[in-house]
């Protein structure tokens, strides 16, 4: 059963990261859009995922993988 946890936690962990990684090509496609002139926008989004990946992991990843329910 325990190597099927950690499987799991994986893909878990992977989908995460690649939903971070996709936050960072929706910058890249506003800069596309916008122009070089609005360069802050990404700058933005590349602040907020970064501070978001910190939050994920000091808090999200404790509650998501309590192994009991109240932590």
């Amino acid at each position: 059963m325990i190597p099927f946890d950690l499987v799991n936690n994986l893909r878990v962990l992977l989908a995460g990261l690649l939903d971070f990684r996709r936050t960072i090509a929706v910058g890249f496609l506003e800069i596309g859009e916008l122009g070089r002139e609005h360069d802050f926008s990404l700058l933005t989004t590349i602040f907020l995922t970064g501070l978001a990946l910190l939050v994920m992991g000091a808090v999200g990843f404790h509650v998501a993988f309590a192994s009991t329910w109240s932590g």
